[in-house]
């Protein structure tokens, strides 16, 4: 008989609870709708165009960012009172994995031998 005499304080729990979840759906598709939400989740890694490829700690606040935007890379430095850009417009270095180096080397050894 208590279960059913507190039953009152039940419903106004479930109906409080149901009241902020409808608060925060609406407070999310609000966001969404006025551009808070972010859209490049939909693109594909191939298809951006900015990403950090690298960053290294110069110090407790500073950092070094090599930045690619549209195959070319720019070299920032963060943190601090204020941000400055190191160097501009640097051409991407060709980067070989070591495989590909062995691999030309032994071509290189071939030819030498010949």
């Amino acid at each position: 008989m208590e279960l059913l005499g507190n039953l009152d304080i039940y419903i106004r729990f479930i109906a409080a609870f149901a009241i902020v979840m409808g608060l925060i759906a609406v407070a999310v598709w609000a966001a969404k709708y006025l551009g808070f939400a972010t859209t490049l989740r939909n693109r594909g890694a191939n298809q951006r165009r900015l990403f950090v490829s690298e960053s290294i700690a110069i110090d407790t606040k500073r950092r070094l960012l090599l930045v690619n935007l549209d195959d070319r890379e720019h070299l920032i430095c963060v943190g601090g009172p204020n941000d400055f850009t190191v160097k501009n417009d640097i051409s991407p270095a060709i980067r070989f994995n070591e495989d590909k180096i062995v691999e030309l080397e032994a071509k290189l050894s071939e030819v030498k031998n010949d």
